[in-house]
């Protein structure tokens, strides 16, 4: 982490990143880290707001993004 902040990158928690941006990109391996830092405990998406924007840059299962979609979409996300 250390080597990203020294090029500009800033430390966020989950809770941080929901509540404050409007728009969240993630770039992960695969559909279980997808799920878990969007869905799980303290997943970003429990602290987003209505309207907020979400697009994932992973090579997941079409089939979870579809769960992951449907999830954000009952928060309006």
């Amino acid at each position: 982490m250390k080597e990203l902040e020294d090029c500009g990158a800033k430390r966020a928690t989950q809770q941080w990143i929901g509540e404050n941006c409007d728009l969240v990109i993630t770039m992960l391996p695969n559909s279980p880290q997808v799920k878990a830092v969007m869905l799980g405990e303290h997943g970003v998406a429990s602290y987003m707001r209505e309207g907020t924007v979400f697009i994932d840059m992973s090579s997941i299962n079409p089939v979870a993004s579809k769960e992951i979609a449907a999830v954000l979409a009952e928060k309006n996300i």
